[in-house]
């Protein structure tokens, strides 16, 4: 499972996309600029489906509880490093560190998150298509080696720009890769 967090005014890590709820909940309120407990009272289930209504901006610290025997959960940091001395001690208290894995597009954050969390962390990159052809543009191969340089376990990359030459580059190195999203069989 793989969940998005920001932090609250007050400190809190709760788990939601956006950096505001503009998209999913009733107004529209910053993630950094509110208190949780004004985030939590927000129904952000309802522009889903009626089905979802009433539903609340969980806390991480709940969503870690839930982590069953032998899986693991992946803690996208969405925010800014600030968040990494909570999610340390939040980490370390929930006595489920080896199921937890740091990944987040900031490569600054995430470099300090390894240095400061002993958990696999992977530096997610996605892919842009050319503007003239629309085509997607490969990763280049040198991620791989700026991931090792910074001490991650890896890369987690968008499909679209996965090469051969880019596959070559990781094996080489010995880090792991994660892949996102294929969900056809052509893909």
């Amino acid at each position: 499972m793989e969940v998005d967090v920001h932090l609250s005014k007050d400190n809190r890590i709760v788990v939601i996309h956006d950096s505001s709820t503009k998209r999913t909940g009733e107004i529209d309120l910053k993630v950094k600029e509110a208190a949780s407990q004004e985030l939590r009272k927000l129904d952000v289930g309802r522009f889903k489906s009626e089905e979802h209504a009433g539903e609340q901006i969980p806390f991480l610290a709940d969503i870690i509880e839930t982590i069953p025997p032998g899986r693991k959960l992946y803690v996208e940091i969405k925010c800014e490093k600030e968040v990494l001395p909570i999610l340390h001690k939040l980490i370390i208290q929930s006595g489920k560190m080896s199921q937890i894995v740091i990944i987040g597009f900031d490569l600054e954050t995430v470099t300090l998150s390894k240095e400061l969390i002993d958990v696999p962390t992977y530096w997610l990159k996605g892919t842009e298509k050319d503007k003239e052809t629309e085509e997607w543009i490969p990763h280049d191969p040198q991620l791989v080696q700026i991931a090792k340089n910074k001490g991650l376990d890896g890369l987690d990359v968008h499909y679209a720009g996965v090469t051969k030459d880019f596959m070559d580059a990781v094996k080489a190195s010995a880090q792991k890769l994660y892949v996102w999203t294929v969900d056809e069989p052509e893909e």
